[in-house]
């Protein structure tokens, strides 16, 4: 499955590269671009499987809401506020309201509160992990997924906030090689995006196929 992923996030990325000019290559990247959309239908599989682990998981558990299994429920509502928020771009009208609300000037620091937002949500994640360890225990073959996608997540988040501006680059670079990197950057934030996205999926995909086993080992085990 791994493989299947990364081959439709590759040719997403390549064939939006190559059919689109140039010049409107940034729109396909940015939101409402193709690659949004790609990103979209993505967080809402991760939100789809995170529900199908739970319901798998709910079969064996008396009392499904009071047990560590709610983090699945969590996740599934994560992802789907990730897959609206990409769609409508919550973080970024947070951002907006907040200079609203502040009535300050937008400079280059307050201008990348909406990058942070996502480091944010990343935070969050991985707190609600740590605080369900004891279900997330039964699916450690998924850990090295999970870890590569919470990498690429603040890979991207990080590429997001030194290139929000090219403020910091040209502190370090000069203004032609800032603005060659300016000019590409979009591409590589995005792709990072997908491929956490991607393995995110391997991650969840593989622990419902062990949810469907804790649950015939159940089932075996409960008397007749």
């Amino acid at each position: 499955m791994l493989i299947k992923v990364l081959a439709i996030n590759f040719v997403a990325v390549a064939g939006t590269i190559l059919v689109t000019p140039f010049d409107k290559l940034g729109g396909q990247f940015d939101e409402k671009g193709f690659i949004t959309y790609v990103s979209v239908i993505q967080l809402l599989m991760l939100s789809y499987y995170g529900y199908k682990v739970f319901r798998e998981r709910a079969k064996s558990i008396k009392h499904p809401w009071q047990s560590s299994i709610t983090i699945w429920a969590m996740v599934s509502v994560g992802f789907f506020f990730l897959a609206l928020d990409d769609f409508i771009a919550i973080h970024e009208g947070i951002d907006i309201m907040i200079h609203s609300i502040g009535s300050f000037q937008e400079t280059g620091l307050s201008d990348r509160i909406d990058d942070l937002i996502v480091g944010l949500y990343g935070l969050i994640a991985i707190g609600l992990l740590a605080m369900y360890r004891r279900e997330l225990k039964k699916y450690r073959h998924a850990f090295p997924y999970v870890i590569a996608g919470f990498t690429m997540l603040f890979l991207m988040v990080g590429v997001d906030v030194l290139t929000n501006r090219d403020d910091i680059l040209l502190t370090f670079l000069s203004r032609e090689v800032t603005d060659n990197i300016m000019g590409w950057v979009f591409i590589l934030e995005e792709s990072l995006k997908l491929l956490s996205e991607a393995v995110l999926i391997v991650a969840v995909y593989s622990c419902y196929q062990q949810a469907k086993q804790l649950t015939q080992n159940s089932e075996t085990l409960r008397p007749e």
